[in-house]
Formats: structure tokens, sequence, C-alpha cells
């Protein structure tokens, strides 16, 4: 999907990707980030969203990398979204502010002590009985917990495997029923996806869940209830900021625009380049393909081609089945063994069982390895 786009912005990744696989440093199914070049996006995001929206980084698209995380909060990212109850594991093992967790998965019942105990700004909740157990904790705690509401449309507007939330016309009562617990207090709304990429208009637009957030909110506000945030997250990245904040938004999640890989990133010349790439190797030959380690294979990651050798050949990479394992891709033609194969497509690190290796001073010519990491980011060793 960007591979082609790599090859143009970030030629300096693939041949000190190709120089490390030769050395041995690099083995295959390694994901090699461009450090510099993703806090150069996170600046260009910070610098976007100015006074008037807050940006929170998202690390799972990038294998939940705390060194990322730290580096991103040197630059005025206030903290890190945690996608998941496990991000949180990572983010809290690592020192770094939590902003919002519970969205997209809520937090679960034994883990909501130690969350609190440690610090959250914002949890979404979507149920009552949920809010309830925060409610308990935070009692415990003698804290007050301030909680985001999720708002959605319908059920067609959310994605499989992430159904939830509060309809617009149940927002009203079910604020009140939370604002009756002591130590919660209703300070936000958020959905998702808010935005998303329209291949037909070439452009970010908006959902409607996001028509959703903003009824839901003029139904609070007609009854005197005002939160202090719109969390709007989706396809955030520096195009995406001023439709934000025409929205009214305060907070945006920016994940893949860190890396230079929205969707839109694809077809347009957008702030923020293309920082990371896949390493594999060939493994084999079978018929008229090639057979190259696999292990970081997205199934939503529209892998089309690769650039195969230090030629850097462009070479289709054929379609892998919904009920195949990754242990291999197949590449259109046949190819020498131990030849490395670069690719490019939209990732979710944290998904894969891959080696995430951190590069800096690529922007400097003097490209130093960092650190190694599994995909749930703990260091690891070659």
């Amino acid at each position: 999907m960007f591979v082609q786009k790599l090859n143009k912005e970030n030629q300096n990744l693939i041949e000190f990707a190709h120089k490390m696989h030769q050395e041995g440093n690099f083995l295959p199914d390694t994901y090699v980030l461009d450090v510099d070049q993703i806090i150069e996006n996170g600046k260009k995001i910070v610098k976007s969203c100015g006074n008037d929206i807050t940006p929170l980084f998202m690390l799972k698209q990038i294998g939940r990398n705390p060194y990322i995380g730290k580096k991103l909060l040197e630059i005025g990212f206030s903290g890190a979204v945690a996608v998941d109850f496990k991000d949180c594991l990572t983010l809290m093992q690592n020192n770094i502010p939590i902003i919002h967790a519970g969205h997209l998965v809520q937090i679960p019942s034994k883990f909501i002590k130690k969350l609190l105990e440690y610090g959250v700004k914002y949890i979404t909740v979507y149920s009552y009985e949920k809010a309830v157990e925060i409610n308990k904790i935070a009692t415990e705690l003698g804290i007050v917990q301030e909680v985001f509401v999720k708002i959605y449309a319908d059920k067609e507007s959310l994605y499989n495997g992430q159904h939830s939330g509060v309809l617009p016309e149940e927002t009203l009562n079910f604020v009140r029923k939370i604002d009756k617990l002591n130590h919660l207090k209703v300070n936000g709304l958020t959905t998702f996806p808010a935005f998303i990429y329209d291949c037909n208009l070439n452009d970010i637009v908006k959902t409607k869940n996001m028509d959703a957030l903003t009824k839901a909110n003029e139904v609070l506000k007609a009854h005197n209830i005002f939160v202090k945030e719109l969390n709007l997250p989706s396809s955030n990245c520096v195009y995406n900021t001023e439709l934000v904040k025409s929205l009214g938004g305060t907070m945006i999640e920016p994940g893949h625009s860190l890396t230079g890989s929205t969707m839109m990133h694809e077809k347009n010349e957008l702030d923020e380049k293309i920082s990371y790439l896949y390493l594999s190797e060939v493994s084999h030959t079978f018929d008229d393909h090639t057979s190259v380690y696999g292990g970081g294979f997205y199934p939503r990651g529209k892998l089309s081609n690769a650039l195969v050798g230090l030629d850097k050949t462009l070479t289709d990479v054929l379609p892998l089945t919904p009920e195949s394992i990754d242990y291999y891709l197949q590449l259109k033609g046949t190819y020498s063994v131990g030849t490395p194969v670069v690719m490019c497509f939209r990732t979710q690190m944290f998904f894969t069982r891959s080696c995430v290796a951190l590069v800096e001073g690529l922007s400097v010519n003097n490209p130093q390895i960092i650190g190694l990491y599994d995909s749930q980011g703990n260091a690891k060793t070659l």
C-alpha cells in the first residue's frame, strides 16, 4: 500500500534496513522505525493543534513502544490514549501519563483499582454497570474520576467487534444516572470513528457518529449540562485538525499519522511522512512464486507489493487467504534465497508477532540502532 511512497519519501530507511540485514543485525519479520521522522511528524501535529486541541498519542500501531512515547512527551504531547488495558500496563510500567483509557476497550473489573491508583485523567464508559464499578473504587481511593460517554449513531456506524455506546436520545438519562454517583463526573463525549477517509472524495469526512455526538452534546447543553471535552478520534492528522476545530472538538488521538500512514496518506502529499518499513527475506520458491518470512501481516493492511533485493524490484505480493496463518507471504515470481524484501502497508504492530527495531539519526546521516522490542513494547535482544 505504501511501499512506493516509502521509496520516494524515506530511501535512507530502506538502505539502512538493507545494511542491517546484510550484517545480521536485523532478522526477517522486523518492523524498522525511523524515530527521527516519527518525532518530526509529531511536532507537526502538535503545532497544527495549537491551543484549541489536545493531542494524545496512540502507540498500538507501533507496538505500544514506550521509547517513542517518552520522545513524544518531550515535544508537547501531554500523554497517551490507551486503546485497551494492555496498553495501560505498558504505559504504567514505563511511567507514561495516561490521559484517556477505556475506549475502545473497557477497563476489566479487577484492573480498575490499579489504573485509578496509577492515575488516569479520563475513562470512557458506555454501560452503567461499569460506571458503578469505577465509582466504587474511586470512593475507596477518595477521588473523583472524570469520565467520557461514548456516543454512536446506529449499529451500522460501528466496526464489527466494537459494538458499544449510547445513542443521542439516551444520553441525557445516562449522564444523569452517572452524575448521581458521587465519585464520578461526566466531563466529555467521544465516539468512534468520528471521521473516515472517503476514497471517492479523496477527503477525510465526518461520520454519522460525529453527527450523533453533536446531537448528544446539544441535548446536554439544553439541560444545562456542559462537558469540557469532545474527543474525536480516527484519521487524526495535520490535514484533519481544521475539521476537528470546526466541529468543536477539543481532543484528538493520532496514531497512524505519527508514521505517515493514514488512508489519506497513500495517494496524497500530506505533512506527515512515512517512517517505518517491514523487513523480510526470501525463504524459498515454490512453483513460480517466492515465499518470504511472515509474522507481521495485518489482514486490513492492504498489502499489495514489495521491494525485492538491493535494487528494489517492485513485485506483487499475493493475497493471503483469511484462514491462513502468515508463516510465509508469497511474492509473484522467483527470487534467490536470502534476498532482503521490504514492504510497507497499513499495520497494527501490536497485532503481530514481529520484532520492532528503532533507528535514530537517519535525518543527520548518522543512523544508530537504539533498541529492539517485541510487538507489545518490551525490550529484547536479537
